[in-house]
């Protein structure tokens, strides 16, 4: 028996990646679908998901495993390694993409709002909103150079 509710702490780790299936977290925490299986088959959440979380969405290890203390670990830019800023927005980049992509191949409009306002709305978040503020006049790295199909 584990000293921790896994059942919430999971479910908390759903929340704060916004997946929705096992398949889904496994893609956001960067796993095979068959460790989150197992995971939840031994109610243990692996230390290396709490790294992750840490990492990928400022979350705090101590109030996933128990739902006190605040959510978000609060830190300098100055400590968010700038890949990590990049590949936040670089994931939030090709998820936008990718549902707009589908929107359009079934011939449906493009959303009301403008890219300019998606991309806006995505940085806005509380993770990035200062990231993106810190980055102005940085340019982000274009995903296409060296890219092979």
């Amino acid at each position: 028996m584990s000293e921790y509710d896994f059942a919430a702490a999971y479910q908390r780790i759903l929340d704060v990646t916004g997946a929705a299936s096992q398949t889904a977290l496994a893609k956001a925490l960067g796993v095979k679908q068959s460790t989150v299986f197992d995971a939840k088959r031994r109610e243990n959440i692996p230390s290396g998901w709490l790294v992750t979380l840490v990492e990928r969405y400022g979350v705090s290890p101590k109030w996933i495993k128990t739902g006190d203390g605040p959510q978000r670990i609060t830190r300098s830019l100055k400590a968010v390694p700038t890949q990590v800023i990049f590949a936040e927005l670089g994931r939030r980049w090709d998820s936008f993409w990718q549902a707009l992509s589908i929107q359009l191949k079934a011939g449906k409009p493009a959303p009301g709002k403008g890219i300019g306002q998606e991309m806006t709305a995505l940085a806005d978040t509380p993770r990035l909103a200062e990231a993106t503020g810190a980055a102005k006049g940085c340019a982000a790295p274009n995903k296409t150079e060296g890219a092979t199909a």
